[in-house]
């Protein structure tokens, strides 16, 4: 795993370089927030979701200047890994925590995925927040909880939406969709990729530096 994270570290850096951008050096799921995706996905229904079925089990961020500069973050990270695929949780959330963001996933061979969070700055900082919501939660058994509990992780879920809607809310409409449309536009360059070639929670358990 060390020697993938590696692999992952070099390309992203030799990306931001060329627009400007910030890293958070990556690093790899535990074993413990593995087991637990793998039991929440399962409970949920996802009945063969496995360790294979991980998109991040290595993760990084890169931090950009402001979500303009999500297409050229695209075109630079191509280069370095031509089958990255990505996913869009701008307009609408990812869970019920309300987090919004860009996740980019590379292959780095034997199963094995990093992600690459496109952020802002700004957008990190709430992340950070979130990230202490949705660890408070996100493995609780909900009919186990108090009448107090539930009320108070709503309560709380509820501000975590509410803040990355005020965030999100403030960019430009026409940014989103262009930041959006780089994004979705690898899912069928990364098609044509494979058929030639024919052999994807808190950022890094939360052990991350602060952008300056």
């Amino acid at each position: 795993m060390h020697t993938l994270v590696g692999s992952i570290r070099d390309g992203i850096r030799q990306a931001a370089q060329n627009i400007s951008a910030q890293v958070i050096d990556p690093g790899y799921k535990s074993t413990e927030s593995i087991n637990n995706k793998i039991a929440r996905k399962q409970k949920a229904g996802q009945a063969d979701y496995d360790f294979y079925a991980l998109k991040d089990h290595a993760r990084a961020a890169m931090v950009l200047r402001d979500l303009s500069d999500v297409p050229a973050a695209v075109e630079a990270l191509k280069k370095h890994f031509p089958g990255i695929t990505g996913e869009v949780f701008l307009e609408e959330p990812l869970n019920k925590s309300g987090y919004r963001g860009i996740h980019l996933t590379v292959p780095l061979g034997n199963g094995i995925n990093g992600e690459i969070q496109l952020t802002t700055k700004q957008a990190w900082e709430i992340k950070k927040q979130t990230d202490a919501i949705y660890g408070r939660w996100r493995n609780a058994a909900l009919d186990q909880l108090s009448s107090e509990q539930k009320v108070k992780r709503k309560n709380d879920y509820a501000e975590s939406a509410r803040l990355w809607e005020a965030y999100y809310s403030g960019i430009a409409p026409e940014v989103k969709r262009m930041a959006s449309d780089s994004v979705m536009g690898l899912a069928s360059q990364s098609s044509l990729h494979n058929d030639v070639d024919l052999d994807q929670t808190p950022l890094l358990n939360s052990n991350t530096s602060k952008p300056s």
